[in-house]
């Protein structure tokens, strides 16, 4: 869970963003649920969903 302590601000469209450790491919994001809006003082929750890679198989993961 999170929360918004940015006054005079409403985040939107917020959002997880994983980074791998350079060498390590040990999963791949499957999908994203954003969350839409936050008010200040207010909490929220995104959720990402990964998958474990297959033995042998190169996972590029890169920042959306």
């Amino acid at each position: 869970m999170c929360s918004n302590t940015i006054e005079d601000q409403i985040l939107e469209n917020v959002s997880v963003v994983m980074d791998a450790i350079e060498g390590v491919e040990v999963f791949a994001k499957v999908s994203t649920i954003p969350l839409g809006t936050m008010p200040l003082g207010h909490f929220g929750s995104t959720f990402v969903s990964y998958k474990r890679a297959q033995v042998g198989t190169k996972v590029v993961m890169h920042k959306t």
